[in-house]
């Protein structure tokens, strides 16, 4: 019929987020068509348009269902920004507070990968002996401690038989006398003893002092480098009551570092105690209570008796043969090597060799080893004592 005039229809349906247009060819008269917008072309439909749930549809890659990567951005539209698998916190986002791994207040930042950098505090914590501004050193800037035992009021005590590990960092002076800055040391006996000392397992250059009954006191003995070490070794006989000794490093050039204390304590002899340097003959009288028990004799060991000791380096063997087979002993006696409170050799009535008085005693040994040994001229028993002479053949 060709064209003829007449009202076009109107296809606007009011909502501006919908494309409006009349398609001609749909049916008599033809029909209107409402498009919603999908102005990205992501296939989602623009949020709130005819039930649209694109939260952005400028954007391609942000609709539902979208991989979340760390840049500030909701790009699944679930309502939450930077929640991706692995992520922690929002790109941007403040520092937040946390605890450190030393247990003090701290913060952490968001980093490129959206999750918290290492919780670090501002300032480090002293004293904890921990990392707190994670720099990677513990207590830097912060004035070193001084050791528990760096004032006579702290000095450790010391019993038995034992090694002990000490530190000189932080140390201060507070003795005169035998190297630079000190720690102390107490020692307590209720009868006569040797106490021995030493720093043989420690690499830093040590000396050791006798203090005397008083702290700080003054070095009463010294000892620095011994045996051709830069350890140290001291023997003091004391009487009973509560000693001081101190580790000091060697001079105050010396940088203070950590060592190892070795310490022994033995009963001494009630009579003479004598420090034995060389082979020969030595007439003495054992008189008195008994001290030391032997590992032979009589059950008791109750004999007084003599001591005659002295200290050996790390790795030295020395041969011992000693002798009371002789007209000048005359009674039951018996001869015992002892170190560090140990028995090494002992001998009751060596009838084999002693032809002047078969209830005499000889023995040889070798002693080994560093630390204190003791030859003992000891009776049989309680009623066991007087003149003798001992003869050292090797030493």
């Amino acid at each position: 019929m060709g064209c003829r005039s007449g009202a076009a229809p109107s296809c606007d349906d009011g909502v501006a987020c919908t494309a409006d247009s009349c398609d001609p060819a749909a049916g008599s008269g033809g029909a209107c068509a409402h498009i919603p917008a999908d102005v990205d072309r992501d296939g989602y439909v623009a949020l709130g348009c005819m039930g649209g749930d694109d939260c952005d549809d400028g954007a391609f890659a942000v609709h539902p269902g979208a991989t979340e990567t760390c840049d500030g951005t909701d790009e699944d539209c679930n309502g939450a920004v930077d929640d991706g698998a692995g992520m922690s916190c929002v790109l941007g986002s403040g520092a937040a507070s946390c605890t450190t791994a030393c247990g003090t207040a701290g913060s952490q930042s968001c980093n490129s990968s959206c999750g918290f950098s290492t919780c670090v505090a501002a300032a480090e914590t002293c004293g904890n002996s921990c990392d707190d501004d994670g720099n990677g050193i513990a207590d830097d800037g912060c004035a070193v401690p001084a050791p528990p035992n760096d004032l006579c009021a702290g000095a450790v005590a010391l019993s038995g038989n034992g090694t002990i590990a000490g530190t000189l960092i932080g140390a201060t002076a507070q003795a005169s006398g035998c190297g630079g800055v000190e720690v102390f040391y107490k020692v307590t006996v209720s009868v006569r003893s040797f106490v021995y000392l030493d720093t043989f397992d420690s690499s830093l250059d040590t000396a050791i002092s006798y203090r005397s009954t008083s702290c700080p006191g003054s070095a009463i003995s010294c000892n620095n480098d011994a045996c051709g070490r830069v350890g140290s070794q001291l023997t003091t006989l004391v009487d009973p009551g509560t000693h001081y000794f101190s580790v000091h490093v060697a001079s105050s050039s010396v940088v203070p570092g950590t060592f190892s204390l070795r310490y022994v304590m033995m009963p001494a002899s009630s009579g003479a105690n004598i420090l034995l340097s060389s082979v020969g003959s030595y007439s003495g009288r054992t008189s008195g209570g008994s001290g030391i028990a032997a590992s032979c004799g009589s059950s008791s060991s109750a004999g007084a008796e003599d001591v005659y000791y002295w200290t050996q380096c790390p790795g030295q063997n020395r041969s011992v043969s000693a002798t009371l087979c002789n007209s000048s002993t005359g009674w039951d006696t018996v001869l015992h090597v002892e170190h560090d409170g140990s028995s090494v050799a002992c001998n009751d009535d060596d009838d084999f060799d002693c032809f002047e008085n078969s209830l005499a005693s000889a023995l040889s040994t070798t002693a080994s080893g560093a630390g204190l040994f003791q030859l003992v001229v000891d009776g049989f028993n309680s009623s066991e004592s007087g003149s003798y002479r001992l003869d050292v053949d090797r030493f």
